[in-house]
């Protein structure tokens, strides 16, 4: 994967409680050992960490708030605020009296924040304006056809605009310019720190107090981070995994791309940076002989070891996934134990068997071929630990897993050397250490809240 190590450095940071200290700034969401996080750095991760977040939630609404004001200012058209808090009061009552529910608590249960709301209220009712409404928009947009004009108004404006939306063609700071006028960053972060979700936030400022800890070690340690520090990190997630296993070396390009990602925003993250931080201040301590330690050690981590295996499976549960009757059950383990009976015997092939007798619609025409068994399944699946305890051409009993038993066989055994897996091994083993130090400067750290919510 490429980013492994990153969940491994991300450790759960909790914000201690506040005693007493000088008055901060209305803006500090935390402060990490006396430097405060301010609502800009969370607004800047919101846009850059969540960058696909805001692509789906937050540019949309943007766009289309822009060129609304837009077609207002050209017209001369204003909205009070006093008509989008009316709105908002009658959309209030028409819920209590039909749902007998507030608007506060539709929003809280969708995740959406009452200001991010509020500016969606304005939108609709500066498109009512635009299309020639009068009196309280509340009461008119029940009609079809007022609904209508609003949509057919909105479609135009977004159709028509002239938007500059991707990074690499906008100057810095800006998150997009729509008919000419730019959206700062700011802007946008601000925006989608009121319209995301609380969680996404919180996890946000998680990874802005690592950022802030890193930056401060480097700082003690009389270190500078550099462009060549960046790239080695990219290094470390691009670091090839064994073919044979079914993964291939490709340039990170590739891997973002499918992502939707790209590597210049990708080195502007927050969250990477912090990674490339620690790494730093950790590749050091890497040895030669603690990688062939590890390699030796956690060799099917690596591609050595690592089963390629098949299956017959016989389910015990229904077309519904409920558990078959204590009767149908036990029919459908003697016909399992039948199978193995013949295969053992060397009367019948396994792959013929498995086409005729497996349940597993994906493998069963490829007479049970389940590929190489990654490692990591070898805790929560019955086949991955059962294929790791067998020899090549060896054919278990059938073991019981979630929905019914299985008969595994191995028919082949992926094997790596320490030279064409050490880049794997370089990157778990940092990433390890890494984890290590954010531990340790978490445990020295003093983080308190500030006064701004996150």
């Amino acid at each position: 994967m490429v980013f492994a190590g990153l969940k491994s450095a991300l450790l759960a940071v909790t914000l201690a409680a506040a005693g007493p200290a000088p008055k901060l700034d209305a803006d500090v969401v935390a402060v990490v050992n006396g430097e405060p996080i301010r609502l800009r750095d969370l607004d800047d991760a919101l846009f850059l960490d969540d960058h696909a977040h805001y692509l789906k939630d937050i540019q949309p609404f943007l766009i289309r708030e822009r060129v609304v004001r837009q077609k207002m200012s050209d017209r001369g058209i204003s909205v009070q605020k006093s008509e989008v808090h009316g709105y908002f009061r009658d959309l209030d009552r028409m819920l209590k009296t039909r749902r007998k529910t507030s608007l506060r608590e539709q929003l809280k249960r969708q995740g959406m924040t009452e200001a991010f709301f509020l500016r969606r209220c304005e939108q609709v009712v500066g498109l009512y304006r635009l299309v020639g409404g009068k009196g309280r928009a509340s009461r008119h947009l029940t009609d079809p056809r007022v609904n209508a004009a609003m949509n057919k108004m909105l479609a135009d404006l977004e159709a028509g605009a002239k938007k500059v939306v991707g990074l690499d063609k906008l100057p810095a700071g800006t998150a997009a310019i729509v008919n000419g006028e730019k959206i700062s960053i700011a802007q946008a972060g601000e925006v989608a720190r009121i319209g995301l979700p609380e969680e996404i936030r919180r996890e946000r400022l998680k990874v802005l107090v690592y950022y802030f800890l890193a930056r401060q070690e480097l700082r003690r340690r009389g270190l500078e981070f550099t462009r060549d520090d960046m790239e080695y990190q990219i290094h470390l997630a691009t670091a090839a995994k064994a073919t044979r296993i079914g993964e291939k070396e490709f340039p990170l390009e590739k891997v973002l791309k499918k992502l939707g990602r790209d590597v210049s925003l990708l080195k502007r993250q927050y969250g990477f940076r912090a990674v490339a931080m620690l790494t730093k201040m950790v590749k050091s301590q890497v040895t030669e002989d603690e990688l062939k330690k590890v390699f030796a050690r956690e060799g099917p981590r690596f591609g050595n070891g690592v089963p390629k295996a098949s299956h017959i499976y016989v389910k015990a549960v229904d077309k519904r996934g409920r558990i078959l009757p204590a009767r149908e059950r036990r029919r459908k383990q003697d016909l399992a134990e039948s199978i193995y009976k013949k295969l053992v015997d060397g009367r019948q092939d396994f792959a013929k068997l498995a086409g005729e007798f497996s349940e597993d619609e994906r493998t069963a025409g490829l007479g049970g071929n389940l590929g190489f068994i990654s490692y990591s399944k070898i805790k929560g699946d019955a086949v991955a630990r059962t294929a790791y305890s067998l020899k090549v051409g060896e054919i278990s009993r059938p073991v019981f897993g979630r929905n019914g038993w299985h008969i595994v066989k191995v028919t082949e055994v992926n094997r790596a050397t320490f030279d064409t897996a050490k880049p794997l091994v370089m990157a778990s083993t940092v990433a390890r250490h890494r984890a290590a130090l954010l531990k340790e400067l978490q445990k020295k750290a003093e983080i308190k809240p500030g006064p701004a919510r996150p």
